[in-house]
């Protein structure tokens, strides 16, 4: 019989090793990555254009541009594809991120060669009809409306705009205005600027056999590509404002949220992983800092994280926060004490111990699967991040230390270099 009054041993990892995809790059200039594995009867092509969110007139370009692809090509209605992704058991997901848009084919293996061509054309060829169109910014303006009524929104966007500086592409989110001036021709501008096969990653993964790397293969080579071809997307860099505190009036908010953001180094310095360990410490998971003191002993909110944000443009350190509008002064100063305690008070055995488990599990999990992985490459393609990151996130786990740990925190985490955002009712802000 198993003795549960005895908790079983809690062992490390090792050293993880993370396979490379196998990369092919085609006679059109596509690039597509392999990553063959597992044991689940599914595969997955992911293609990620070059141009995102932040390269478009406004936000909502891409993000519009990429479901509109699910609503058929000039050979295939809306109707027909959903019949058929229906019928083959399949699923098609479209993404737009800051620099890229992904548009995603996930089927059984026995069916994806079946739909790989109509996915394709309707990558390719978008009919971008009028009432789809019409369907799709309707509820993307009413998303949008639902969104400027949440404090956590409203303070997400303010303190972006701080990090970002004024006039930066990243700062403008919200716009209700130029969603609304979105058109059929805006859409079909950049998705000719954007789907050409020189500027195009293609991720193939799951349990994959000749026939299937094969048709992809065979498939993708016939996407055109331009003799005019420019890369869409336009990088600018960060330039925060000096330090400082906006509020956002929300007048009967019940609740205010609070976005606290320090600008830090970017992913290619050397300490962007150490640093990435304090903040997880700080506020990276439930046992951390500011849960242990702001949640579970002064009882201001449900909830509050921290995370390393690394962009092209550049790093921030954000902490992220809602709080009854009372307590709302009373949480921005306890953030500020626990920043200042990562530099003083060092990480006690427990709180090492427990940081570290949580990133080894968290790092173990980017070898769940094949999709995993690519999920992974993918994140370090868009990203610029350099291809030894996974194990030089294993190098900096080998290395950590409370006293490691205090010093970047010296170095990065002062809270006299804080931006802060507050959205709430200002008459009872306190």
């Amino acid at each position: 019989m198993t003795d549960r009054s005895t908790p079983p041993a809690v062992s490390r990892l090792g050293r993880l090793r993370l396979s490379q995809p196998d990369d092919i790059v085609l006679d059109n200039g596509l690039t597509l990555h392999i990553l063959d594995g597992g044991d689940t009867d599914v595969a997955r092509l992911s293609l990620q254009a070059a141009g995102g969110r932040l390269d478009g007139s406004c936000d909502y370009v891409a993000p519009m541009m990429t479901e509109m692809l699910r609503e058929g090509s000039h050979s295939h209605s809306g109707a027909e594809v959903a019949e058929l992704i229906d019928f083959n058991g399949a699923w098609l997901t479209a993404n737009a991120m800051l620099h890229r848009t992904a548009y995603e084919l996930s089927a059984v293996t026995r069916n994806y060669r079946r739909m790989l061509p109509v996915f394709v054309d309707t990558y390719v060829n978008p009919a971008f009809g009028q009432k789809p169109f019409d369907a799709i910014q309707r509820k993307s303006l009413s998303d949008l409306d639902v969104n400027l009524a949440k404090v956590s929104f409203l303070a997400n966007n303010a303190i972006t705009a701080l990090i970002a500086g004024a006039g930066n592409p990243a700062a403008r989110g919200g716009d209700r205005e130029a969603l609304a001036a979105i058109t059929r021709g805006t859409l079909a501008d950049f998705h000719a600027g954007s789907v050409d096969a020189r500027g195009i990653h293609a991720f193939l993964s799951g349990h994959l056999d000749s026939e299937t790397i094969e048709a992809t293969v065979k498939t993708l080579s016939a996407i055109p590509t331009s003799e005019n071809y420019a890369d869409p997307r336009r990088y600018v860099s960060y330039t925060p404002d000096e330090p400082t505190t906006v509020i956002v009036d929300r007048p009967g908010s019940m609740q205010s949220a609070v976005a606290l953001a320090i600008p830090v180094i970017g992913r290619s310095h050397p300490d962007y992983i150490p640093l990435r360990m304090a903040v997880i410490a700080l506020g990276g998971y439930f046992g951390s800092r500011l849960m242990l003191n702001i949640r579970e002993d002064k009882g201001y909110t449900y909830g509050i994280s921290s995370a390393l944000v690394g962009t092209i443009e550049g790093g921030y350190v954000l902490v992220s926060a809602q709080c009854d509008n009372r307590y709302t002064k009373l949480l921005i100063d306890e953030i500020k004490n626990e920043l200042t305690a990562m530099s003083t008070i060092p990480l006690s055995d427990s709180e090492l111990t427990n940081l570290r488990l949580n990133l080894e599990s968290t790092l173990a999990t980017t070898l769940d699967s094949p999709f995993t992985r690519a999920e992974y490459y993918s994140t370090c393609l868009n990203l610029n991040i350099p291809t030894d990151y996974f194990d030089r996130q294993q190098d900096a786990l080998e290395a950590l230390s409370p006293e490691g740990i205090t010093e970047i925190s010296r170095r990065y985490l002062d809270p006299a270099q804080a931006r802060i955002a507050i959205a709430g009712d200002l008459s009872k802000i306190n």
